[in-house]
């Protein structure tokens, strides 16, 4: 390291302290995984539930007894007419109805088709959707355990990598990798165009100091910084909020490394074309949130997407990261997958063109 950096990165780093933002940078992503981990919950646990048993026979209790002794359901069974149940739904008072015919216990014996009524509240599309699937295996497990009944298909799912079903499980990977996106963008946004506005980068433009180095003096701070963060949330995620590690650190030091490297340039390039602080925060969470939410693979998986949307996701670096992430704490494949390995290279790429677009960009003069 020539001495021109070894200066910058003393400035950079005794900047940091001075204005708070060594501070700001460690307080922010822990805020952030907190919050997600502690606030967002979309188990669907504790289902009001609201069963009327018009056929009172041993097999129609037996069969409401499935909606009992569950953490799934909290369960009653009442005796009033089918529209003052379903008003009960209407007015928030329960979210599952479920009616019993009568001859519910004669037709099963007999073979008849039975036709339940069950009605769910639909106001909220995923939770109806997770209610159903509840009620579908409660109604397998019944059919299944009545040998004078039994099906000639039993219905046994099985949930792989994420077999309890846990939010944080499914949030918090892709939660790093959004924080990881975002945060050091943030703040190395500021980096070069704090210096325009201040009117240092004149001691650039004037010294002998190449744009490499002008890059690197900006780069190494932020990115020593930046990475005591990603090893802080690898110990939260695992000892405060329990989730699994089944692949490599090795695979999560590299591929957060050049992750890092990618958010860092991000927030380079933005701040080398931008002219105000204001301007480039707002571009950087331009480019950061809203594609990093979207078309990352958190909230809706990549293979469902067509056209426009799937193309945008294949060429944001989010997708091969959460696909990592995905992998190290639920999968466990690791280096052996050919698709990790294949996304570890298009990461390389990535940091490869960033910066040569830094390059590029980043003047010597006015």
């Amino acid at each position: 390291m020539t001495k021109k950096i070894t200066q910058l990165v003393k400035k950079e780093f005794k900047e940091y302290v001075r204005e708070r933002i060594l501070f700001l940078s460690y307080i922010l992503p822990l805020s952030i995984i907190f919050i997600i981990g502690y606030g967002l919950n979309m188990d669907t646990e504790h289902i009001r539930t609201m069963i009327i048993d018009n056929d009172k026979t041993p097999v129609s209790m037996k069969f409401s007894q499935k909606f009992y002794n569950t953490k799934y359901f909290d369960s009653k069974t009442i005796d009033i007419s089918t529209n003052k149940a379903l008003n009960k739904i209407k007015t928030n008072q329960a979210e599952l109805l479920i009616i019993i015919p009568s001859n519910f216990e004669k037709n099963l014996l007999k073979g008849t088709p039975v036709h339940l009524g069950v009605y769910i509240d639909g106001v909220y599309p995923m939770l109806s959707k997770t209610i159903s699937g509840y009620v579908s295996a409660a109604l397998y497990s019944f059919v299944a355990s009545e040998t004078s009944m039994k099906a000639k298909i039993v219905y046994e799912p099985r949930n792989l990598f994420n077999q309890s079903m846990k939010t944080r499980w499914a949030v918090i990977p892709g939660s790093i990798a959004l924080i990881m996106i975002l945060v050091p963008a943030m703040f190395s946004a500021l980096m070069v165009v704090k210096e325009k506005e201040r009117g240092t980068i004149f001691n650039f433009y004037a010294s002998s100091m190449s744009k490499g180095e002008f890059l690197l003096g900006k780069l190494i701070p932020s990115f020593i910084i930046h990475y005591i963060t990603v090893m802080a949330l690898l110990l939260i995620t695992i000892l405060l909020f329990e989730l699994p590690f089944r692949g490599s650190f090795i695979l999560y030091a590299l591929s957060s490394a050049l992750f890092l490297l990618i958010s860092i340039g991000i927030g380079l390039l933005v701040s080398i074309v931008t002219k105000s602080q204001i301007a480039a925060i707002i571009l950087t969470a331009m480019v950061t949130i809203i594609p990093g939410v979207l078309y990352s693979g958190i909230m809706t998986p990549i293979d469902t997407m067509e056209g426009m949307a799937n193309f945008t996701a294949h060429i944001y670096p989010m997708m091969y990261y959460v696909s990592i992430m995905y992998d190290i704490f639920l999968i466990g494949d690791g280096f052996s997958s050919l698709v990790i390995r294949e996304y570890l290279y298009i990461l390389v790429v990535f940091v490869l063109v960033i910066y040569f677009l830094n390059y590029l960009l980043l003047r010597k003069k006015l």
